[in-house]
């Protein structure tokens, strides 16, 4: 865990000295998450589908060199996943919405091409289960901040981009030593710098 502290702090020092050098550029951006978990440990429960939402925030990108960036965003993203009761018919929908904070470092490989990879902090805003958390003795206390690793490529022709990420969470989304489980999310959108 210190080591990603280290890198977070390592690839914001780099951005600090990038805008003493270069200008900053600035921009919106949004689109869809398809998101689930990868482990175990949910017991009376078994993993029934993903939970498709949005993410949409703000974003920076800041020129290192002739082929390197490092993007910075502040996302509001709404995640989670659907289980299966196995005890009765009833699923239960979790929804964690978490606010995002990916710091990115940028290859351009061709053109507006770009590959991306870094760290992704997240703090979760709020949680709602349906049916609600304690019916059935079923209780889950979420961790509040969830450590990711984000990869993907972005596609900027002008001031449009286009993106595909994926991440995958470094820290269990529940507090408990009996459920083991990470959040995986796959986002698409789109965005523009102004």
């Amino acid at each position: 865990m210190k080591k990603l502290y280290f890198l977070f702090l390592a690839l914001f020092l780099i951005q600090s000295m990038a805008e003493a050098q270069e200008k900053p550029r600035f921009g919106l951006k949004g689109g869809i998450n398809v998101s689930d978990y990868t482990g175990r440990g949910y017991n009376d429960f078994s993993l029934e589908d993903t939970r498709t939402s949005y993410n949409m925030g703000l974003v920076s990108e800041l020129p290192l060199a002739a082929k390197w960036n490092v993007q910075s965003e502040l996302l509001y993203s709404e995640q989670g996943y659907v289980l299966n009761n196995n005890n009765s018919a009833a699923d239960l929908e979790v929804d964690l919405n978490y606010l995002q904070l990916p710091l990115l470092a940028e290859l351009k490989l061709w053109k507006g091409l770009y590959l991306q990879a870094g760290p992704q902090l997240s703090y979760l805003l709020n949680k709602d289960s349906l049916p609600e958390d304690g019916e059935n003795g079923t209780v889950f206390n979420y961790n509040r901040v969830d450590f990711s690793i984000a990869f993907g490529a972005e596609y900027q022709f002008q001031n449009l981009m286009v993106f595909g990420r994926y991440s995958n969470g470094i820290n269990r989304i529940v507090n408990s030593s009996d459920v083991q489980t990470h959040n995986r999310v796959m986002q698409l959108g789109l965005g523009i710098l102004l």
